[in-house]
Order: C-alpha cells, then sequence, then structure tokens
C-alpha cells in the first residue's frame, strides 16, 4: 500500500514539473527579444524571414506591446517594406531647411535678390512642405500640388509662381549634385502670356525730362538720365559711390556683390552721363546719392506720371527707364550679346523678349539673303 502510494505521489511530481517547466518556457517565449538596457528603458528585437525590427521604450509592459506591434508588421511585408523605406529617407536625406542653407551658402550668399524676393519664395516653400520634411519625399507630384495651391491661394502670376517652383528647383538640384539625394523631380512651368515691354520714346523722354527739371531736384534729374543712359536698376544707382567710376576708360564698375544677380560687369558713359558724373564726383566724395532711395525717387516720379495722366499705365514705372536703355541698344543694331553683358541679363533669354524691337534687323538679313540667292544665279546664268 505505501508503495503505490509513493508511486502517485512522485506521478503528480512528475506531472507538475512538466507544468511548470511549460509554463517557463512560455513565459521564456513571451519575454524573447526583450531586454532591460543600463538606464532603465527597454529594448525590443524580433526577427522574422530575415528581417528585423528594433525598438526602445520605457517600461516592461510597454515593450510587450511593442514586440507585438513589431510582429505584425514584420508579418505584413508591403507594410515592413514602406516603414524601412520611410527610415531610410529619414536617416540619409537632408531635411528642406538644411538643403536651402546649403544652397544660400554655395550659390546666395552675395546675391542682392536674395535679401528681396528670394527670401520670401524660401519662407513660403517651408512653410507648405515643412522644413523638417527629408527632400527626399519632395517628389513631382507634391510640387505639381505645391503649384495648384500656389495659384488657388495667391494672387501671383504665373510667372511669378514659375520662380517660386525655380527656386525649389534649385535647392533640389544642389543637393542631387552634392550626392545627398538619389532622385530629381521634373518641374513643370505654367504658361506665360507674353508681356509687352514698355519703352520712352524719343518724345516721351523729352516731355517727362522737362517736368523733371521744372518739379523736382537737380539730383531726381540726373537720377532720371543716367537711368535711361546705362540701364542701371535702382538699387545699383543708389550703390554708386565715386569709385565706381573710372574716366579714364570712361565707364562704371560695379563690383561683384553690388548687383542683382550678383556679378560684376562695366557700362560705357554717354556724354551727358559723363558730364554728370564729373558733377557729382566733385560734390560728393561717398555715395554720389546720398539720399537715393527707391521711395525717393518713386514719389517725384508719381508727381510728374499725374500730370502726364498715366496713372492707368501700370507699365509707367522707374523701371520703364531700365527698358528704355535696352530697347534702344537693340533698335541701334548691337549684338544681343553684348546687349545682355551691358544690362546684366542672366539668361540671353531676357535679353531676346527686346529682339522684336528692331524689324530692321530682319530687313537686313532678307537683303542678305537675296544677295546671296542672286549670286547663285548668276553663277548658273554664267555655266549655261
Amino acid at each position: 500500500m505505501t508503495q503505490v502510494l509513493e508511486t502517485l505521489s512522485s506521478q503528480r511530481r512528475n506531472k507538475q514539473n512538466k507544468r511548470n517547466q511549460k509554463s517557463s518556457k512560455e513565459s521564456i517565449q513571451s519575454f524573447k527579444g526583450i531586454r532591460e538596457l543600463p538606464d532603465g528603458r527597454w529594448k525590443v528585437e524580433v526577427m522574422l524571414n530575415k528581417q528585423r525590427l528594433s525598438a526602445r521604450v520605457s517600461s516592461l509592459v510597454e515593450a510587450l506591446t511593442k514586440r507585438q506591434e513589431l510582429l505584425n508588421k514584420l508579418q505584413n511585408p508591403e507594410l515592413c517594406c514602406t516603414n524601412r523605406r520611410e527610415k531610410e529617407e529619414n536617416e540619409t536625406s537632408l531635411t528642406l531647411k538644411h538643403a536651402i542653407l546649403q544652397t544660400i551658402k554655395l550659390y546666395w550668399r552675395n546675391n542682392r535678390e536674395y535679401k528681396k524676393g528670394m527670401n520670401g519664395r524660401l519662407r513660403q516653400m517651408c512653410e507648405y512642405f515643412g522644413e523638417n520634411t527629408p527632400i527626399q519625399r519632395i517628389t513631382t507630384e507634391k510640387i505639381a500640388a505645391y503649384t495648384h495651391w500656389l495659384e488657388a491661394n495667391t494672387k501671383n502670376r504665373a510667372s511669378t509662381i514659375n520662380k517660386k517652383v525655380m527656386t525649389l528647383s534649385k535647392v533640389l538640384r544642389t543637393a542631387y549634385n552634392l550626392g545627398q539625394t538619389n532622385r530629381m523631380p521634373r518641374m513643370y512651368k505654367l504658361p506665360c502670356k507674353s508681356q509687352r515691354i514698355r519703352y520712352l520714346t524719343k518724345q516721351e523722354e523729352e516731355v517727362t525730362l522737362k517736368l523733371f527739371k521744372s518739379m523736382t531736384s537737380e539730383a531726381h534729374v540726373d537720377a532720371f538720365q543716367v537711368l535711361i543712359d546705362t540701364g542701371f536698376r535702382l538699387s545699383e544707382l543708389w550703390g554708386l559711390t565715386s569709385e565706381h567710376v573710372n574716366f579714364d576708360v570712361n565707364a562704371i564698375n560695379l563690383w561683384e556683390g553690388t548687383t542683382k544677380n550678383g556679378k560684376a560687369r562695366t557700362v560705357p558713359m554717354t556724354a551727358r552721363v559723363r558730364e554728370i558724373m564729373t558733377r557729382r564726383c566733385k560734390e560728393y566724395p561717398g555715395k554720389l546719392w546720398p539720399k537715393g532711395s527707391n521711395s525717393w525717387f518713386e514719389h517725384q516720379w508719381n508727381r510728374v506720371r499725374l500730370i502726364l495722366n498715366k496713372q492707368k499705365d501700370r507699365t509707367w514705372v522707374p523701371h520703364v527707364l531700365r527698358h528704355t536703355c535696352c530697347s534702344r541698344l537693340v533698335q541701334a543694331g548691337v549684338n544681343l550679346f553684348l546687349v545682355q553683358q551691358w544690362m546684366g541679363h542672366k539668361s540671353l533669354a531676357i535679353t531676346q523678349l527686346y529682339a522684336h524691337h528692331s524689324p530692321e534687323h530682319l530687313r537686313i538679313a532678307g537683303e542678305c539673303l537675296e544677295n546671296f540667292t542672286a549670286g547663285i544665279s548668276e553663277k548658273s546664268n554664267t555655266t549655261k
């Protein structure tokens, strides 16, 4: 009897030990891949089909929940690949903010245009995309959506929207050239209407100059004449000092960093510009127009505009003086490449907008072709 009881007792102990071992294995299995770190946090690691995911949490309970989440992601290959791709983009890709900063450092640091309109373009770009967004996520579709958003939410013209899109293109292109991104999305420009370039005729110049002399100061009159004969932008004229004027070569030198695109250029002086510069260099050894500013000149310009009844003419602005200079150079038969150098246009395409102002060139080209054709006809007749 005693032996039977001992046998039963031994069997019970064996069953209990097996149950304890099974629960121990289940407990170990539930904590597999979870370990406590020296800083008190818990690290979770799971692996399935040679793919591994990991995370760090603050408690053991969170670790158990996170472990199950990671297992679910590994069991869903599409979700796993997406998360891995996003992680790689976040780790390897520059953010939009840093891409902008490096582009400013490389290209726009000494550019006067950056201090004006471009700064606003970059700020608007960051507000839309988010300055911490990796540039890898700025795709062609998102850029197209940005273009549509600008059309719907701003009063910008198509040309202004294109400038904003090309500013973004420059930022992304810089990162692409530096090997910081492996993709360069396509940019689409909005169609722009060809605008008529307004310039002053000789008669309009004479009338306007007469009013300037009777209503404004000598400084305004000098500025008016210099702007027409040099094609300077207003900001370029206000920055002139006596050191920029070289009477030996009869030219005005605009130094690097003082122009809109940051590039230096040299502009010859006409007779009246030389006379003005000679006089002002003697009177003002520093800045030639000490009080010069856009508002200072525009105030007198608008007074003259009122008398000439040009309030409804949106093109009657001080910048028309620059258009006048460029148009006259083209009309005089000056090569477009030389006009580009004179005006400081960034590309020849801008200068070509003035080409229609010189129909005489087309007539001369037609005569050249006529003479060439006539020469061939004479040779063929002689041969016969």
